[in-house]
């Protein structure tokens, strides 16, 4: 889900499996293959979908939009059309995007990114409300954050434990805020757990994922601790393994290749089994390419092992 598409190509097939052909050359170069989703986005863009067969889930079902505190859906914007996950509906459509995926691919993972909710003042759709209401009954001190989080994370924990029945050796990572909480006296920052009511620090405690990818996209300060410090953040992320993985996510966009190749260093310096760097055309554009090649992976990187699998 997520990513728009063009008015001509939407709901046609294209005479080829895009994820068929991108698998079998991943495997054919020694590389895993992990199915990257945007979860809870559904369109791109001012302009709606284009009318097709079968028809857009934003036209099947406008219900399904996240909406505001007032109540009113999202609009098509500049950014992302959001469905709410608090939705019943939206959450099963989903999971079952995710099982087909797996059931006709061989892919090694699978990947979800904006795994979220849109922002603080969503979602408030009709179902959200009255499912918290009825929490509320039972818990009268529940908040509306605890349980879009509690909810969140539950369909997390069901969707890893469905995977891990039908396919057990596909590895499930998460692309993450990359502050967790602002326990650092920072201010100014946006915060995954109260600003989108992601726990993904809890994900990892109750083995909802195998990995996050917290997306730390700040350079690291002198003296360390700085605001948003790359490596304060990275620290943070890591201590909160729980004995799963945590890969530092990493921005290339920087002018000098050293804080690139300095953050990587960073990571390995406090046993981080990986990082991610975001984005591998920034690092084509950049031309950073073979320097990583000429210095942090002079020798090549093999996948962690993920001895619970």
């Amino acid at each position: 889900m997520g990513q728009g598409a063009s008015p001509d190509s939407l709901g046609k097939d294209p005479g080829w499996d895009p994820l068929a052909t991108a698998v079998a050359e991943a495997h054919e170069r020694g590389m895993e293959l992990h199915a990257w989703l945007n979860t809870w986005t559904a369109w791109t863009g001012t302009t709606p979908p284009p009318q097709s067969s079968p028809e857009h889930i934003l036209f099947a079902h406008p219900e399904w939009r996240q909406a505001d505190s007032t109540g009113k859906p999202m609009a098509f914007n500049n950014s992302y059309t959001w469905v709410s996950p608090g939705i019943p509906a939206v959450r099963q459509h989903v999971k079952s995007v995710v099982l087909d995926i797996v059931d006709g691919y061989d892919v090694d993972g699978i990947h979800f990114d904006y795994i979220r909710y849109a922002g603080p003042d969503y979602s408030h759709d009709t179902w959200s409300e009255d499912a918290y209401l009825l929490a509320k009954q039972g818990n009268p001190a529940l908040s509306y954050g605890d349980f879009q989080r509690t909810l969140l994370g539950d369909w997390v924990y069901e969707t890893y434990k469905a995977l891990d029945t039908v396919a057990p050796a596909v590895k499930v990572t998460a692309s993450v805020w990359g502050i967790y909480q602002d326990n650092f006296g920072w201010g100014g920052t946006s915060e995954g757990y109260h600003d989108y009511y992601q726990d993904s620090h809890g994900w990892l405690d109750a083995g909802a994922v195998d990995a996050i990818c917290p997306m730390i996209y700040w350079p690291l300060t002198t003296p360390k601790g700085g605001w948003t410090d790359f490596a304060t953040l990275a620290d943070d992320h890591v201590g909160a393994a729980a004995g799963r993985h945590v890969y530092t996510g990493l921005s290339a966009d920087y002018d000098s290749f050293e804080e690139v190749k300095a953050e990587i260093e960073y990571a390995r310096s406090i046993s981080a089994p990986g990082y991610v760097v975001f984005a591998y055309s920034t690092l084509n554009k950049k031309g950073y390419g073979p320097m990583l090649a000429e210095t942090v992976h002079a020798e090549p990187a093999s996948p962690p092992p993920m001895g619970w699998k």
